[in-house]
């Protein structure tokens, strides 16, 4: 049930800012945010991805909180070249596409998501097989994320707000996560 509420809300709230975005920005300004978005999926998949599946497996192997507590922080540690790898592909592509290149303020704004990936220590819940934590927060940064969006993005040159509104509401939320996790560990 907390991964179809999750579901839910990868499903309905881009109903409501998908359609508001793209009538006030327009298509070719879109497109240019959707051209963007992947250069950081692509970076949080080769590097981050992988992490997260060996840490998820890792903390489920864990049989006592104070031994969870050890093995969360040191994650963390670990997480730090991954994320400066990440950091060294994104300024290649950057410098490499000429897209990017021209639209910076839109690749650096979708690129500041993958800190809140960083951040967000869903390895820790998916290990301690607690998915009602990530079913908790995902709607957390959904309503985040809609509201800046009906607060900032009023006229078409707004649509480098979007991007960055994306990363504020997952680094938002990764923070919270972050610090409920380190008081839920110890």
């Amino acid at each position: 049930m907390s991964l179809g509420i999750v579901q839910v809300c990868n499903l309905v709230f881009p109903l409501i800012t998908l359609p508001l975005i793209a009538r006030i920005i327009g298509p070719d300004k879109f497109g240019v945010i959707n051209y963007a978005s992947p250069s950081s999926g692509i970076l949080r998949w080769s590097s981050i991805m992988v992490f997260e599946m060996t840490a998820t497996r890792i903390i489920a192997q864990c049989n006592k909180d104070q031994e969870r507590s050890i093995k969360f922080s040191a994650m963390f540690v670990y997480q730090d070249p991954l994320l400066l790898v990440s950091i060294v592909g994104f300024c290649i592509l950057l410098f490499a596409l000429p897209t990017l290149r021209n639209e910076k303020s839109v690749a650096i704004y979708s690129f500041l998501i993958c800190l809140g990936w960083v951040l967000a220590p869903n390895w820790l819940y998916q290990g301690m097989q607690d998915l009602n934590k990530i079913a908790l927060f995902k709607p957390g940064q959904q309503i985040i994320f809609t509201i800046i969006i009906l607060l900032t993005i009023k006229r078409r040159e707004d649509y480098i707000l979007q991007p960055l509104a994306f990363s504020i509401a997952q680094i938002a939320v990764s923070i919270y996560s972050f610090v409920y996790a380190f008081t839920c560990t110890g």
